[in-house]
């Protein structure tokens, strides 16, 4: 059985936090809002406001660190066949997980969305919150 992993981008802080660590207590509210009780504080703000919750894939890097890969994690993945470097998203659509391309696009190329390739091996770069310059690099 697969556990679900989460890892939190406080957007106040600039910082990965757990969720046990950035709340106290979440409360719904009838309207969905959001009630926080963060340090004895009250916000009512809308919690999309305040952080981005990303997902674990299930999948580790080739790294000796074994790393896990995240949703919002920059990786470079080769595999036998092709090889790639992009932002790792979930897809709606299709229910997968998927490396959104971030080379430079071409008139040959275009723009790529690869799929996770189970025989790949993957490297962790860093991800789109901590290393945006990386983003801007391959541009």
């Amino acid at each position: 059985m697969r556990t679900f992993e989460f890892r939190a981008w406080d957007k106040r802080k600039h910082t990965y936090r757990t969720a046990d660590t950035l709340f106290n207590s979440v409360f719904i509210t009838p309207r969905g809002k959001v009630r926080v009780l963060e340090d004895g504080d009250i916000d009512t703000d809308d919690l999309s406001d305040m952080i981005d919750i990303e997902t674990y894939t299930g999948i580790r890097d080739s790294s000796e660190k074994k790393k896990k890969i995240f949703e919002g994690d920059i990786v470079h993945f080769k595999s036998e066949m092709i090889s790639g470097l992009g932002i790792v998203k979930w897809n709606e659509k299709t229910g997968a997980w998927e490396i959104d391309d971030i080379r430079p696009r071409t008139k040959k190329r275009g723009h790529r969305i690869y799929p996770f390739y189970p025989e790949a091996a993957y490297r962790v770069d860093g991800n789109v919150h901590e290393n945006p310059e990386l983003l801007e690099a391959e541009k």
